[in-house]
């Protein structure tokens, strides 16, 4: 994993939401990605940071996907996939 990727997870949501807010402090461009059932709440980490907490421009691309896996009894699963990538925006005074 690289230091701007944030992997989303099974904590709490405002934990990723300081992760995020954290990052766009560090880096230029932040990518957050989730799989599975763990999709909603990154795009609510996202809506909550970009929309009440970071006030300045950022762009957001999605890109979404699906893998075909087996499971623990040989059984085929498709598990969707979000990646969020944030770049901030230079502001012009």
């Amino acid at each position: 994993m690289l230091d701007n990727e944030i992997l989303i997870g099974n904590k709490p949501l405002m934990n990723y939401v300081t992760a995020i807010l954290t990052q766009l402090k560090e880096q230029k461009t932040i990518i957050i990605m989730a799989r599975g059932a763990a999709i909603k709440k990154a795009i609510d980490a996202v809506e909550i940071t970009t929309k009440q907490f970071y006030k300045h421009p950022t762009t957001t691309t999605i890109t979404t996907n699906s893998t075909t896996l087996i499971n623990e009894n040989n059984v085929k699963q498709t598990v969707s996939s979000i990646k969020i990538i944030l770049n901030k925006q230079h502001r012009s005074n």
